[in-house]
């Protein structure tokens, strides 16, 4: 007798993640004949080396046992021919068909083909960043991949054919908001549990010329005292531009103009790399108090951007006028200089008045008259903000006919300036009291 297979096939399906020396089934022949000449002993039948490192068969048991990692992606079916012999050689033979099963163990391989690392802010939505293609060895479920960005991105991913995919700007971008960008891309099969790979793109986002040159005020003033040094700074303006490189460049002018028919630019220059603007010649309050300036501010872009920026510069007096006594004069004209008053003043006579002014303004001409000497102290008083000369009291016998007094005028600057003037009294017996009236204070 022959030994008989329980089965003519034996039929098994396995997981490709079978742990190394699981048992598979077992195999049995049976053999009706006594001792030796029932003896059953298995083995492979032409066996394919292949499956020598995949398979064991225990020749006494029929145990076939996992001996090699399975891998579905290899080969997903085994065609195993074994035999079952007796002492004596008798034979019998069957077949074990192994049919491996897709295990989730493949995570998706994403290559991407083409890709611009750097693009222009401005470029249209829909343009293009990336293409790439994704590929996974699992099958059905296992090797469904679907691909995805983060939401808050201005870019979307859109399938092309077959596993291709393009990375797209969705929204238009600004360099001046995000300079650059690392994409994650994530491709997920739908396994379970799912695996994913993550894929990063970065992406440079390049300037163009969209943003001039901002003021850091809407305007600007600024003081400078008369008779400042040549050459002197005034101030210093900036403007700011978000933009990159040349794009952000920026470039300070004065625009053309004219003051009491010079150009202003003979006046006050700026510094065209700083925003420092300078006092190219002295300033005099006496000439012009006010200054009107337009400031533009330029990058260096292709076409440029530009905004200007008015300033008003302010000329500040400087106590650098003495006062002036317009009277009384020194005579020119062959008149005598000379003032008269009537020996019968009474106290408080208007002699004359002294007149000065002073071109400064302010304090620093703001005038008070003084009497500095007097050749006959206690005669004659003088209003400290009149200049008017007046007598002090009664005029007396022994009064000398000739009477000289010193008047100094001062002005209020710091430090102050003045000027004197010598006046010549005669007094008189007869002149009528006519055009001096009494008491003018």
């Amino acid at each position: 007798n022959a030994p008989v297979f329980t089965q003519p096939e034996y039929h098994i399906s396995v997981k490709e993640n079978l742990p190394v020396g699981t048992r598979l089934l077992t195999i049995k022949a049976t053999d009706p004949d006594e001792g030796v000449n029932g003896e059953v002993t298995y083995s492979f039948r032409n066996v394919r080396e292949k499956i020598s490192q995949l398979f064991q068969l225990n020749s006494l048991t029929g145990d076939i046992t996992v001996l090699g990692e399975l891998d579905y992606e290899d080969s997903g079916f085994y065609d195993v021919d074994v035999e079952a012999h007796d002492g004596p050689g008798l034979r019998a033979r069957s077949k074990v068909l192994v049919t491996v099963l897709d295990v989730n163990d493949n995570a998706p391989e994403v290559t991407v083909t083409s890709l611009t690392s750097s693009i222009q802010e401005a470029s249209s939505p829909g343009t293009v960043i990336a293409l790439f293609n994704v590929h996974d060895s699992d099958s059905g479920e296992n090797g469904l991949v679907t691909c995805s960005i983060p939401d808050n991105l201005p870019f979307r991913l859109e399938k092309t054919y077959g596993n291709y995919h393009r990375l797209l700007i969705h929204r238009t971008l600004d360099r001046e908001e995000v300079s650059d960008y690392n994409i994650t891309i994530t491709a997920t099969d739908q396994g379970t549990p799912p695996l994913s790979t993550e894929t990063y793109i970065s992406l440079q986002v390049v300037d163009i010329n969209d943003n001039p040159p901002t003021f850091t005020h809407a305007s600007y003033s600024a003081y400078i005292p008369e008779n400042n040094p040549r050459g002197a700074s005034i101030l210093s303006i900036t403007a700011q531009d978000p933009d990159s490189g040349e794009n952000a460049q920026v470039i300070y002018s004065l625009s053309e103009d004219t003051i009491q028919g010079a150009p202003m630019s003979s006046y006050v220059s700026i510094n065209s790399n700083t925003g420092v603007l300078y006092a190219l010649r002295s300033f005099d309050y006496e000439q012009f108090q006010d200054l009107k300036l337009l400031v533009t501010a330029r990058d260096s872009g292709t076409p440029p951007l530009s905004s200007n920026v008015s300033l008003s510069l302010s000329v500040l007096d400087q106590n650098d006028n003495t006062p002036e006594i317009l009277y009384p004069t020194i005579p020119t004209d062959g008149s005598t200089g000379v003032e008269l008053t009537p020996r019968s003043a009474d106290p408080g006579y208007l002699v004359t008045k002294v007149v000065a002014v002073d071109k400064d303004s302010g304090q620093n001409a703001w005038l008070s008259y003084r009497l500095l000497k007097a050749s006959e102290p206690g005669l004659f008083s003088v209003g400290l903000h009149t200049g008017e000369v007046r007598t002090a009291r009664a005029l007396l016998d022994r009064d000398a006919l000739k009477q000289s007094l010193v008047v100094t005028v001062q002005d209020h600057g710091q430090p102050p300036l003045s000027a004197t003037v010598t006046l010549t009294i005669a007094v008189s017996d007869n002149i009528p009291d006519h055009h001096h009236h009494h008491h003018h204070h």
